[in-house]
């Protein structure tokens, strides 16, 4: 018996594939974790210049830097 959770959640990633064309497999999500991730862990480190002394970045700069990982 399929509970109804169950049943919204395949009709809702059925009609994003259907109508939309987003793939919502096992390996498509993963794949996109992983991408946000990377993008996580490279923002972090362009916000590491700006704990230096003489610091590579300022705030501006780095929200500027940060802006240009986001998915539009």
């Amino acid at each position: 018996m399929t509970t109804f959770l169950s049943y919204s959640v395949s009709n809702f990633s059925s009609s994003l594939y259907n109508d939309f064309g987003i793939d919502v497999s096992d390996k498509s999500l993963r794949k996109a974790v992983e991408d946000h991730n990377e993008i996580c862990k490279l923002i972090t480190e362009i916000g590491e210049y700006r704990k230096e002394d003489n610091p590579k970045i300022t705030g501006y700069g780095n929200l500027c830097m940060s802006t240009l990982f986001i998915d539009r």
